[in-house]
């Protein structure tokens, strides 16, 4: 049986813990957190499973938080679990994460995404990266540095294994990812929310004017 190690204290302890256990036990922000947002499930084995697949194999905790958590089960696969971004969003401050992991479209036109993005930006103390979800695949900053990450065989076949159990018929084999930091992406998101105004105002005055 496998025990996810930031899971320590929801599981059975003997009167007298191993020291090991003891001191995982005592030392919960030790465990290398990785959150992973995306519209979907779906969406984020798609773009992102091998990647959290390998992040899982050297031992990070991942969740992957999603507006829609369909087919959430499947993500056991590659060793992460699921929240809701309405769940995340009302479960107060927590521990963050020391890697975020965005999709683009959900960063453009989520103003809570969005709003924590930014602050992280700011803190400093978490990456934040960010996985293209259109088929455009277009960066959120002409500025940011771009990683690609290669999928080994291995991981591979556990990535296909649970884009499969979600409906997908074929999955990457290389996985693109880009950098978020500094003053350049923070006046892209500042241009984003101000985009989304403009946008709720039109709508507004198109339903006056009707």
């Amino acid at each position: 049986m496998k025990t996810n190690l930031a899971d320590l204290e929801a599981v059975a302890q003997p009167d007298e813990p191993l020291e090991l256990v003891k001191f995982l036990a005592e030392h919960r922000p030790l465990v290398h957190r990785v959150a992973v947002m995306g519209n979907s499930v779906f969406e984020v084995v798609c773009r992102a499973g091998g990647w959290i697949f390998d992040q899982a194999a050297l031992g990070c905790h991942v969740t992957v938080i999603a507006n829609e958590t369909h087919g959430a089960e499947a993500l056991s696969v590659i060793g992460a679990r699921s929240v809701s971004l309405e769940a995340a969003s009302g479960c107060g401050e927590g521990p963050r994460p020391h890697v975020l992991v965005v999709a683009s479209t959900l960063a453009r036109e989520n103003r809570s995404v969005r709003a924590a993005v930014g602050e992280l930006i700011r803190d400093e103390q978490t990456k934040v990266w960010l996985f293209a979800d259109d088929a455009a695949r277009q960066p959120l900053s002409p500025a940011a540095p771009t990683v690609v990450h290669e999928l080994s065989a291995a991981t591979v076949a556990f990535k296909n294994h649970t884009a499969r159990a979600l409906g997908a018929t074929r999955v990457d084999t290389v996985e693109v990812f880009e950098r978020v930091t500094g003053r350049a992406t923070r006046l892209y998101l500042a241009a984003c929310e101000a985009q989304l105004d403009r946008e709720k105002r039109r709508k507004m005055h198109r339903k006056l004017d009707a």
